[in-house]
């Protein structure tokens, strides 16, 4: 570390220290509580008893996350004593290099910003009087150079210390307890497999969301296995989805835009309208853009201020998808994902949910109106013409009403 100067020094201070430590306190709190949070829920996820094979080595899973995880919490804990101690100690360090300054300034000597210390007298009554100041300037730039030097070592060993202290976390992580590390014998990632009549996964326990946002969510989750009478089904539910998406948002309550008497082909890229309330313009029930996804995409990331586009991901395969890849983009449960497919065209949507657990492994997951599976499906295509290139996936965040 170079020497400061000494104006440095007086408008020094080590608030970043502090500021840090709060961080790392309040996150490790965050990671306890967080992981305390889904061992607690997991015996009883959405208030039902879930038991059977999967549920116990889910719930022995994250009873021994709880304890691992107390590891890099308490390392946290360790380094913001370690930072709050150093701003404490650095503070105090800082006041005993002013307060050799002003020692040496108030027996009229001046000190430099390289902490050079020259006498102001001008004449002295005699020689000795000059050596005995010579001598005397000399101890005080000794004594402040002695500080000085102290703040800076105390320095270096406030930063070696909180090197030692966090080493280990950026390797820290929660591994699958199988040899693959979590992504199957075959390197593929784990994948949903609902036979018969095997219940969806349940959603993992998740932060509050606006009234608007969880009643977009509730609409989803009540009528993603079946067609809510007030609205015309399509395509028998496999070509429904953009419809289900609608409906959601209405829900969420998105207001319908237009009226389809201005818009008698139904193509209006700025309308988006669903008339269910006996206004029915002949032949126009409803908009483009509350039926197509790639109209209804556009309407809502380009011809409103509804959503933005987040995350682009491409599909080429399933292979090395992230399964939390639309929560590491900013989703949260109401906001949705278009699918693009190898042709380019954007031609089905989804509603994401949430999260849930699934092959023991924490996974996005969305509902939606389409052949395959309609709740708590993972994100990741299936399906041919959306895993070949150049087919992708785009994350889509709705500014709900309220949010």
């Amino acid at each position: 570390m170079s020497v400061p100067t000494l104006a440095q020094i007086e408008g020094a201070n080590w608030d970043y220290l502090t500021t840090n430590a709060t961080a790392w306190t309040d996150l490790a709190h965050v990671w306890e509580a967080g992981f305390t949070e889904i061992r607690d829920a997991s015996a009883r996820p959405s208030g039902t008893r879930w038991t059977g094979a999967g549920a116990e080595t889910f719930q022995q899973r994250a009873a021994a996350d709880v304890v691992k995880v107390r590891g890099p919490a308490d390392m946290l804990r360790h380094a913001a004593g370690i930072a709050t101690r150093g701003a404490e100690a650095q503070q105090a360090n800082k006041r005993l290099v002013l307060d050799a300054v002003d020692d040496a300034e108030r027996e009229d000597f001046r000190v430099g910003e390289d902490y050079s210390v020259t006498d102001t007298y001008t004449h002295y009554t005699s020689a000795a009087e000059q050596q005995e100041r010579q001598q005397a300037a000399q101890r005080h730039g000794e004594f402040i150079t002695s500080r000085v030097s102290n703040l800076i070592n105390n320095e270096n060993e406030i930063s070696r210390n909180l090197t030692t202290a966090t080493a280990g976390l950026h390797e820290f992580g929660f591994p699958d307890e199988s040899a693959d590390g979590g992504t199957g014998a075959n390197g593929e990632q784990p994948r949903v497999v609902l036979v018969n009549n095997e219940e969806p996964p349940p959603l993992l326990p998740g932060g509050p969301l606006s009234t608007s946002r969880q009643a977009a969510v509730d609409y989803a989750e009540e009528w993603a296995e079946g067609f809510n009478p007030d609205y015309e089904s399509l395509g028998g539910g496999d070509l429904d989805c953009t419809n289900f998406v609608s409906q959601v948002m209405r829900a969420g309550g998105f207001e319908d835009v237009g009226n389809g008497i201005d818009d008698w082909r139904r193509g209006d890229s700025d309308d988006w309208y669903y008339q269910n309330d006996g206004g029915v313009f002949p032949g126009n029930t409803s908009s483009k853009t509350w039926t197509l996804a790639k109209e209804h995409h556009n309407f809502v990331t380009q011809h409103s201020e509804w959503g933005e586009i987040v995350g682009v991901v491409p599909t080429p395969s399933r292979d090395g998808l992230d399964p939390l890849a639309p929560s590491r983009a900013g989703l949260l449960p109401g906001d949705l994902i278009y699918y693009k497919d190898a042709d380019g065209q954007i031609n089905h949507a989804a509603v994401y949910v949430g999260q849930a657990m699934i092959n023991g492994v924490p996974t996005d997951v969305i509902n939606q109106h389409s052949g395959g599976i309609k709740t708590h499906g993972d994100w990741m295509p299936d399906s041919a013409e959306y895993t070949r290139a150049p087919a992708q996936v785009e994350f889509v965040r709705l500014n709900y009403p309220g949010d």
